[in-house]
This record gives structure tokens, C-alpha cells and sequence, in this order.
């Protein structure tokens, strides 16, 4: 019986405290105990964006140098390709002269020079987007916002979803070269407009890439408005 009724009041004990827990565990008590066990729980996401956002411009800057070296790699590229079909001047320009040997006109064949600025594009953007699919490898310690050793730790692989937009322009420049004789040179020019969007943010960039796609020497006078103008105005 005396273990019986040590038992009863150690029951009734205990009751009587959870009753009192409870009548003092207010509405304003549980909202506490809730954002507590919050913070407990997002504390470690927190941290994380905090070091992802402070590393910010050292991913963008890694990023940005990566991507333009695979640009201007495929712009190079494609250049190659460009080049190795062994083109001439007079497969691009027709020189006109009159019966005393002065050269009256140059005309460029539009239709070749179109072909050539669509395919040099094409092969430049589709070179960067092959290169650009490996992603992007940033050092670990660029995480920690310290610039000093953001080339330190093992390689993390980014996914990027760069956009590249490639566009071919022709020049010509006139220099003398000697008696009568004037030099005329071609240039191909390709450009890479690259936009790629980074967990930090939007990127923009271009790449440029330029050539000496032909020559030629010509003999006679030539008019002082070729020497000035623009022979492929509106080629590209």
C-alpha cells in the first residue's frame, strides 16, 4: 500500500506539471518556439546563398574569360575553314578599266561574299556552342568571396545557357604602292555576341576576330571616290 500511494502522487505530480507547462506556453510562446526551430533549419541555406551571392563577380569574371576563350577559339576556327577554300581576289572583285589601262570601277560579287560571311557565321557559332556545352569549371575557393583564393580547391562544374549570335563583315583598305600603283586589301571580319546567364546574373560580351582574306596590287589610276568609299557597303 505505501508503494501504491507513492506511485498515485507521483502521477498526480506530473500531471499537475504538464498542466502548468501547458497553461503557460502562451500563443506568442509556440510563435517564438517556431521561428527558433526556422532559423535552426534555414540557418545552413542561408550561409550558402550568403557565400554563393559574395563570390558573385569572381564567378562571373571566370565565367566571362572561359567563354571568351572558346570564342575566339571557334572564331579562329571558322576562319581557318574560310581561308582554306584558297580564295582569290578575282573571285571576290572585278576590276573595270577603260581603253587607256585606268581602272574606272571595282565591283565585288555580292553573292560569293554573302556565302562566305553565312558560312564563316554558322561554323563560329556552332564551334562556340559545342565548346560551350562542357560548362564552365570554377577553383572552390571562388565560394568564398576572397579573391586570393578563388584559384584554390577542386574544380566545381557550372551548366551555362550561353547564347552566342555571330555575324561576318567585309572591309577593304586602299594603301599606295608605289608608282601608279595602289595596293587593295580585303578583310574578313567575324564577331561573337555572347549573352550568358550566370545564377549571378546576365552577361554580355562580344568577340572579334579579323583577317586578310585576299590582295592584290593594282596598276593604273584609281578614281580618288573608290579609294574613299566603301566597296562592300551593305555586304555582311
Amino acid at each position: 500500500m505505501p508503494n501504491f500511494a507513492r506511485i498515485c502522487r507521483t502521477i498526480r505530480a506530473r500531471a499537475l506539471i504538464q498542466w502548468r507547462v501547458k497553461r503557460y506556453q502562451t500563443p506568442r510562446t509556440k510563435w517564438r518556439r517556431r521561428i527558433v526551430w526556422a532559423v535552426i533549419l534555414l540557418a545552413p541555406l542561408i550561409l550558402i546563398l550568403v557565400l554563393f551571392f559574395s563570390a558573385a563577380d569572381i564567378l562571373r569574371s571566370v565565367s566571362e574569360a572561359s567563354l571568351r576563350a572558346d570564342a575566339a577559339s571557334s572564331l579562329h576556327e571558322a576562319i581557318e575553314v574560310t581561308l582554306s577554300e584558297g580564295l582569290g581576289y578575282s573571285d571576290l572583285v572585278t576590276v573595270h578599266t577603260n581603253a587607256a589601262g585606268d581602272i574606272t570601277a571595282l565591283t565585288a560579287d555580292s553573292q560569293r561574299i554573302n556565302a562566305i560571311a553565312r558560312d564563316a557565321a554558322y561554323l563560329a557559332q556552332m564551334g562556340f556552342m559545342r565548346r560551350a556545352e562542357g560548362g564552365v569549371e570554377v577553383p572552390l575557393g571562388a565560394f568564398s568571396g576572397i579573391e586570393a583564393l578563388s584559384g584554390f580547391g577542386p574544380p566545381v562544374t557550372f551548366k551555362l545557357l550561353p547564347v552566342g549570335a555571330a555575324r561576318a563583315s567585309f572591309r577593304s583598305e586602299f594603301s599606295s604602292a608605289g608608282i601608279n600603283q595602289t595596293r587593295h586589301a580585303i578583310y574578313l571580319e567575324l564577331t561573337l555576341s555572347i549573352t550568358v546567364v550566370l545564377p549571378a546574373g546576365t552577361s554580355e560580351f562580344e568577340e572579334r576576330a579579323e583577317v586578310l582574306l585576299s590582295e592584290s596590287v593594282l596598276s593604273g589610276k584609281v578614281p580618288e571616290f573608290l579609294l574613299f568609299s566603301d566597296l562592300f557597303g551593305g555586304i555582311s
